[in-house]
């Protein structure tokens, strides 16, 4: 049968007050996680997909900035020859405007979940903000449709 398409979730966050070397540390770990990942060693086969991910971040957990964590791991399966071999996807917090998603697909970013925007517009549409503004209701699906489309115009 057909082999399933296999993805792996690297947490981006790192502890809250480490400062500057827990940055640093951290992008070490996701860096080489990434890597361990798409050549098995996490799991049984190697993954075509790593998700770098920033939904662990609360008051003890502070978010890498997508853009350094993407470009990071992107540069490092670069180095390693890794990166033909899978597709690198952020699940990010601070992706919300059209320049936030040209830039990280400058990156090396495949493809983005941009979590918090859609929580907000969700949140908007129920508090009737957006339905104010556009002089008509709509469901979730057809606000967060909307704003794909707006993104993807400004992009092209």
């Amino acid at each position: 049968g057909k082999k399933a398409f296999s993805s792996h979730v690297i947490d981006c966050t790192f502890p809250a007050g480490s400062g500057p070397d827990g940055m640093i540390q951290a992008l070490e770990r996701i860096c080489d996680e990434a890597a361990d990942a798409i050549q098995g060693s996490i799991g049984s086969s190697g993954a075509q997909a790593v998700i770098l991910s920033d939904r662990l971040t609360g008051p003890d957990r502070m978010a890498l900035p997508s853009l350094i964590a993407v470009g990071a791991v992107h540069q490092h399966l670069l180095r390693t020859k890794q990166r033909p071999k899978a597709a690198i996807f952020a699940e990010a917090g601070d992706c919300k405007e059209v320049h936030d998603y040209a830039t990280i697909f400058g990156y090396g970013c495949d493809g983005v979940c941009p979590y918090m925007a859609y929580e907000a517009l969700c949140k908007m549409n129920h508090d009737g903000i957006i339905e104010a503004k556009a002089k008509a209701s709509m469901t979730d699906e057809e606000v967060m449709t909307n704003y794909r489309k707006a993104v993807a115009k400004g992009l092209l």
